[in-house]
């Protein structure tokens, strides 16, 4: 069987108290920039979020379409 899953548009880290979302792709890096807040804390290249709102943080990334993961 095959596997035709989609490569990653944002890589999801767990650092332990935060999350770290890294965009890979160019629509991944259009989604941070557009829905993130401007003064979202930057890390090894990703964005740092608490856990409360990474839910609503994939849903809105998955709901338009991007594929994320660990």
């Amino acid at each position: 069987m095959l596997n035709h899953r989609r490569a990653l548009d944002v890589e999801l880290r767990d650092e332990g108290t935060l999350l770290v979302f890294s965009p890979l792709t160019d629509a991944g890096r259009h989604w941070c920039r557009e829905w993130l807040p401007f003064d979202c804390p930057r890390w090894a290249g990703g964005y740092v979020v608490e856990h409360r709102f990474a839910d609503d943080i994939i849903y809105g990334m998955t709901c338009d379409g991007l594929e994320v993961g660990a």
